[in-house]
């Protein structure tokens, strides 16, 4: 892997790992998890518009065929992946959730061979397993619970993720990286939004509670999705989605520092393996392209 694209992915982790613990610290506050999810959604819509806009004779030039699939990678990736995560997490254990969300490092592997003939090396195939062990480690302590129908919703949505993560690289061939990444949260984003606010699940309440640090948790989300799919650009969906479990280790970085999150001596390996396992792949180009 280049410098280039460890720069943005490693960025990307930092950012996308901070996301949850901004969230998490509203959510400590009472905020009503769903009118977060539409009030954060209301400044990630600004800042894709704001590219939209400044980019536009770029945007017009997008062919018809390329619209109807940015449009497929918007409803699935944002729009259908925001109602599955929310769903899912509210029927399962966080524990659960936040290791299987992770297993979009292994579902990315098939969609990638079949739609852009990326190859991942058998003898570098440890560097995947190592992340993936350590992901299992940190993020459950080593434990998971029993297999429910939340676990189910959050597997789909790993296979949406790495499903979607191909198909951006695929788009990419014709259209620039960062305007599929405006579009893509602009148009989810919207869509997502006036469908929990007709239905009356969600309201845009905590703007006028907590608008700093909503502000601040949908710009450091944005700016991970942007940075990801640039590395995608760059590495391949494969490379760059399995390098970017090493977001697991800034969230818990992050948890422990600014909440107070305690670790155990199994999660602090979890976190070794993790690391060990980015720098294999920073210093081999474990993907053929």
């Amino acid at each position: 892997m280049n410098k280039e694209a460890i720069f943005y992915l490693t960025l990307a982790s930092v950012f996308y790992g901070s996301f949850p613990v901004i969230m998490k610290f509203l959510l400590n506050l009472g905020i009503e998890p769903l009118s977060l999810t539409v009030s954060s959604s209301v400044f990630i819509m600004i800042f894709g518009l704001s590219y939209i806009l400044l980019n536009s004779s770029k945007v017009k030039k997008i062919s018809k065929k390329n619209w109807l699939k940015i449009l497929l990678l918007a409803l699935l990736a944002t729009s259908i992946g925001n109602i599955l995560i929310f769903i899912g997490q509210s029927l399962t254990t966080a524990t659960n959730a936040s290791f299987l969300i992770k297993l979009t490092a292994l579902t990315v592997i098939p969609f990638s061979y079949f739609l852009l003939d990326e190859k991942l090396k058998k003898k570098d195939f440890v560097a995947f397993v190592i992340m993936i062990i350590g992901v299992f480690f940190l993020t459950t302590g080593g434990t998971l619970n029993i297999m429910n129908i939340g676990d189910i919703l959050i597997i789909l949505l790993a296979i949406i993720i790495g499903f979607t993560n191909s198909f951006a690289k695929q788009i990419m061939k014709d259209v620039n990286p960062n305007i599929i990444s405006s579009l893509r949260v602009f148009i989810g984003n919207l869509v997502l939004t006036s469908l929990l606010i007709s239905m009356s699940y969600a309201s845009f309440s905590p703007l006028f509670i907590q608008p700093f640090w909503i502000f601040m948790g949908a710009a450091v989300g944005t700016a991970s999705i942007f940075l990801l799919y640039k590395g995608i650009e760059l590495s391949g969906a494969s490379n760059a989605t399995i390098f970017f479990l090493l977001s697991s280790v800034f969230a818990t970085a992050f948890a422990f520092i600014f909440l107070g999150e305690v670790l155990s001596y199994i999660q602090l390996a979890g976190g070794i393996m993790i690391l060990t396992g980015a720098y294999l792949i920073a210093k081999k180009k474990i993907i053929n392209i």
